[in-house]
């Protein structure tokens, strides 16, 4: 049975891209439309209480693409992921439910994906809960460590992954479900202590599952989830699949 309980929706969007000369990924336009408006679209799909937006580089600029139907926290100076969903806790004072985090830089993010993470979040009563995307090829993404029954036991990033890690296959599309209060706690715990010197957010799953909390994953079914953008070649093949899905409709 799924506990039924108030959700949260946060998207990441304060970052910029070194690759998309410095620009923000959110106002970035995807066939004609800022790939934060295209996030928005499948974050409301799923009806969230409340969208709050976590603005930083051209603050302004990001705003404007999300609209004041979204309410924004501002994180200054931008230390990570971790600490920019950090940022979020004193907008959510006693709020207890789920929170739906995910980033500018997924603007093809099935909505029924996101139903069936949190769907499966709820079933299972997980503290978090990931949404995963077996690779095809190289990733820049961060790949999922499983222990030896399949339970998902951690996430490490690209940089500092072993040869035998870059190896997995399944891949973290930093889109989660995570049960608040208590994810903001574990979020004090987490230490740069990577190649980016970083506060990240995937470490919040190794410390879930080290403190013996229950971490889920599901697999996303449509390749639009699967296409986070990162580069001006990904922001491109992104484009080219979004046409090509428009033409068969």
């Amino acid at each position: 049975m799924e506990r039924a309980v108030p959700l949260v929706a946060i998207v990441l969007a304060a970052g910029k891209s070194t690759r998309m000369e410095m620009q923000p990924k959110a106002v970035l336009p995807l066939a004609g439309r800022p790939m934060g408006q295209r996030v928005l679209e499948a974050v409301r799909s799923v009806e969230p209480l409340q969208t709050l937006v976590v603005v930083g580089h051209q603050a302004e600029r990001v705003r404007a693409v999300f609209g004041p139907d979204c309410a924004f926290v501002l994180q200054q100076p931008q230390l990570g992921t971790a600490h920019a969903l950090l940022s979020c806790e004193k907008s959510l004072p006693a709020f207890s439910g789920d929170l739906l985090v995910l980033s500018a830089d997924h603007p093809l993010v099935s909505p029924d994906d996101l139903r069936r993470l949190i769907s499966h979040h709820r079933r299972t009563g997980a503290e978090a809960t990931l949404l995963t995307w077996q690779r095809s090829g190289d990733s820049s993404y961060g790949r999922i460590l499983r222990d030896e029954s399949g339970k998902v036991n951690g996430i490490i990033e690209v940089r500092d992954a072993s040869p035998e890690q870059l190896a997995i296959r399944e891949v973290n599309l930093s889109i989660y479900c995570f049960a608040a209060p208590f994810i903001f706690d574990i979020l004090r715990r987490i230490r740069p202590d990577n190649v980016q010197r970083e506060y990240y957010l995937t470490d919040a799953v190794g410390l879930l599952t080290r403190s013996g909390k229950r971490v889920e994953a599901v697999e996303a079914q449509d390749a639009g989830t699967g296409l986070g953008i990162n580069t001006p070649e990904e922001l491109a093949e992104a484009e080219a699949f979004l046409l090509e899905r428009q033409a068969l409709r």
